[in-house]
């Protein structure tokens, strides 16, 4: 079934289950952005020093960080908690989260496949382990 976009063209409807798993993928990358604003804005640095030896400049970079950090943090929670209308969910806004959600999961998954089942090219090793480490530095 089609029906008639805000741009006058003809858009194909998206199914249920694309509809689903889009959903699915946009809460789960929304999620995993506030997981990394929030864990990387937090001044785990500052807090482990006392205020005595803390410079201005170390003390203004925190409460910035902080600010930042709740700003975007709220702005991803607002997303997170208001979907799109039914009505929006069309084909091209379910490919795109389905697409560009699956991009960065083949990757993770092709690197985690090469580190427990190693190449005979030990640079391929090296980069697929080194990938890992930064996407789990992210969350950590």
């Amino acid at each position: 079934m089609t029906n008639l976009g805000p741009t006058s063209q003809l858009e194909a409807d998206a199914s249920e289950v694309e509809k689903r798993v889009a959903l699915i993928y946009r809460t789960l990358v929304l999620s995993a952005a506030l997981w990394i604003v929030t864990h990387k804005g937090w001044p785990d640095q500052i807090l482990d020093r006392k205020l005595v030896e803390l410079s201005l400049r170390d003390l203004l970079g925190a409460v910035i960080g902080v600010a930042v950090a709740c700003a975007v943090g709220g702005w991803l929670i607002m997303r997170l908690l208001n979907p799109p209308p039914y009505s929006l969910r069309t084909k091209s806004w379910c490919d795109g989260w389905i697409i560009w959600t699956n991009v960065p999961l083949s990757l993770v998954a092709l690197a985690v496949f090469v580190v427990f089942f190693p190449t005979r090219s030990s640079a391929i090793n090296g980069y697929a382990g080194q990938f890992l480490a930064e996407i789990v530095s992210l969350f950590i």
